[in-house]
C-alpha cells in the first residue's frame, strides 16, 4: 500500500502510476521523447479522477479536466471545435495532463451511432494526437483518459493510447486506510473499540469502492455512531445493507414514492397527441431529440446490432417547458412515461432514503418504460454545505442512479433514466458526466 499524493493505492498501481509520472516528466524536458498518452481503467467509484490528479501533481504538470459538457455540443461541428479549443488549451498550459471523464463516451466506436457529433469528435481526436494541423510537437501536452468500458472506444483512438492502467477496487489493506482516513476526516468516532470496529467493517465492506465506503462514513458510518430515534446503538458489526434498511420491490406514486417505499409505482402519463414537432424546437436540437427517441422505439433491432442505448438522457430548461419536452420525446419513442418531481425531495421531511432505488426497482418489473425526475438538482445536487444537511435523502438516489446505469448495460427491461433541471451546474458532478445525451432548451427555441 502506498500513498500516492493522498490516494491510496496498491503497490503495483503506484508502481505503474510512478513509472508514468516519469515518462512525463521526460516529455516536459526532452523534446525528443514521446508525449504520453494513457488509459485509466476501472468501475466508476474507484477513484479514476484523483488519480489523475494525483498523477499531474507527481509529475509536475498543469492538470486540466475535462467531460461532456466541455465536448459535446448540439451543432454539427461545434464538437470538434470545442475539442480543439481543450488541446489549445492545454498547450497554453503546459506541460500539462489533459485528462477526459468517460472516455468512452466521448469517442465511441464510429458507425455506432445514429448521428455525427460522436464521430466528429474522434476524428479530432484523432488528428489532435497525430499532431496534424499544429506544425511540430510543440509543448508537451500529455493525454489521459478516464474509462469504464475499453470495447466501447474507437479502435484507432486504443491504436494511439498504449498505456493502460488497471485500477481495481481497493484490497482490504487499502480499503482500512481509505476507511479511517474517512473516519478521521469527517470526524466520526467509533468508540472505546474503535479498532476493532475498523477490522469489522474492513472485512464486510470488501468489493466497495472509495466512493462507496466514502459515503458509508458520511452517513451509514455516522448514524452507526450516534444513537438511533429509539436510544440504542448499533452493532459494531453492522454493515451497510443493515444501515440502509430493508429495500421494497414495490414503489412510490408522487408524492408517496419519497414517503412510502411501499406505495405502488406512479401510472405512466398519457402522452397521447403529443408530438416534437409541436415544440418549434430548432433544427439541429428536434434532429438529435428524435435521432434518440428512435433508438428507444427500435430497441430490439439496434441491440442486436450491439449499438449502444441512452440510458441517462437530461432536458435542460425551465420546468414545464422540460417536462413538455419530455412527454413528447417518450410518446415519440412510444414508451410509457412515470414521473417523479425532484422538488419533493427538498420539500418532505419523510423522505424515505431507497425511494429512488425501490421505484427503478418496480419500474423494472413493471417492463419498458421511461422514468422522468423533474428538477433533478434537488435530488442529486452538488456537494456543497447544504447537501450534508440532508445528506442521507441525497446520496442513496444518487447510488441508485450509478448502479441502475450499470445493470442497463445488461438488462433484459430497458428502463432508461430522464431528469430535467433549470440549472444544471447544481448538479453532482457524478451524476452529470454519465448523461449520455443532454439537450439545452433555451426558450428561444420553442415557438
Amino acid at each position: 500500500m502506498i500513498d500516492f499524493h493522498g490516494v491510496i493505492l496498491a503497490d503495483e498501481v503506484a508502481a505503474q502510476l510512478a513509472d508514468v509520472s516519469q515518462r512525463m516528466h521526460a516529455a516536459a524536458t526532452d523534446s525528443d521523447a514521446p508525449e504520453v498518452r494513457v488509459l485509466v481503467c476501472g468501475p466508476p467509484g474507484v477513484g479514476k479522477t484523483a488519480v489523475m490528479r494525483a498523477l499531474a501533481e507527481d509529475a509536475r504538470f498543469t492538470g486540466i479536466h475535462a467531460g461532456a459538457r466541455e465536448v459535446r455540443a448540439h451543432y454539427i461541428g461545434q464538437s470538434a471545435v470545442r475539442l480543439r479549443g481543450l488541446f489549445e488549451k492545454a498547450r497554453s498550459m503546459a506541460p500539462a495532463l489533459l485528462t477526459f471523464d468517460a472516455f468512452e463516451h466521448l469517442f465511441p466506436k464510429r458507425g455506432g451511432s445514429l448521428d455525427d457529433f460522436s464521430d466528429e469528435t474522434v476524428v479530432e481526436l484523432l488528428m489532435a494526437l497525430d499532431g496534424i494541423g499544429r506544425g511540430g510537437r510543440g509543448p508537451a501536452v500529455c493525454i489521459a483518459g478516464e474509462v469504464v468500458d475499453l470495447d466501447r472506444i474507437d479502435p484507432a483512438v486504443l491504436a494511439r493510447i498504449p498505456l493502460r492502467i488497471q485500477l481495481p477496487s481497493p484490497d482490504d489493506e487499502c480499503r482500512k486506510e481509505i476507511l479511517r482516513r474517512a473516519l478521521v476526516r469527517h470526524k466520526v468516532s467509533l468508540g472505546a473499540n474503535a479498532e476493532e470496529t475498523l477490522n469489522q467493517w474492513t472485512i464486510r465492506l470488501r468489493g466497495s469502492t472509495g466512493r462507496d465506503i466514502e459515503y458509508f462514513v458520511r452517513h451509514e458510518a455516522e448514524d452507526a455512531a450516534a444513537p438511533t430515534r429509539d436510544g440504542n446503538h448499533l452493532p459494531a458489526d453492522a454493515t451497510p445493507s443493515d444501515l440502509v434498511g430493508d429495500v421494497r420491490t414495490q414503489e412510490p406514486h408522487a408524492d408517496e414514492a419519497l414517503t412510502s417505499p411501499g406505495a405502488p409505482l406512479p401510472e405512466p402519463i398519457d402522452t397521447a397527441g403529443e408530438s416534437l414537432d409541436a415544440l418549434g424546437l430548432t433544427e439541429p436540437l428536434l434532429t438529435q431529440v428524435r435521432q434518440s427517441a428512435r433508438l428507444l422505439r427500435e430497441r430490439e433491432r439496434f441491440r442486436e446490432h450491439h449499438i449502444a442505448l441512452p440510458a441517462m438522457l437530461l432536458f435542460v430548461g425551465e420546468t414545464q417547458l422540460a417536462l413538455r419536452c419530455v412527454r413528447a420525446f417518450a410518446a415519440d419513442a412510444k414508451l410509457p412515461l412515470r414521473v417523479v418531481s425532484g422538488q419533493i425531495a427538498v420539500q418532505s421531511e419523510q423522505v424515505h432514503p431507497d425511494w429512488l432505488h425501490s421505484l427503478l426497482q418496480a419500474a423494472i418489473a413493471a417492463g419498458p418504460c421511461v422514468v422522468a425526475i423533474t428538477d433533478v438538482e434537488h435530488v442529486v445536487p452538488k456537494h456543497d454545505a447544504s447537501y450534508f444537511e440532508r445528506v442521507e435523502v441525497m446520496v442513496r438516489p444518487w447510488t441508485a442512479v450509478r448502479r441502475h446505469l450499470d445493470a442497463q448495460r445488461s438488462a433484459s427491461t430497458y428502463v432508461p433514466l430522464v431528469f430535467t433541471t433549470s440549472n444544471v451546474e447544481a448538479i453532482d458532478e457524478g451524476t452529470r458526466c454519465r448523461v449520455v445525451l443532454s439537450f439545452e432548451l433555451p426558450p428561444a427555441a420553442i415557438a
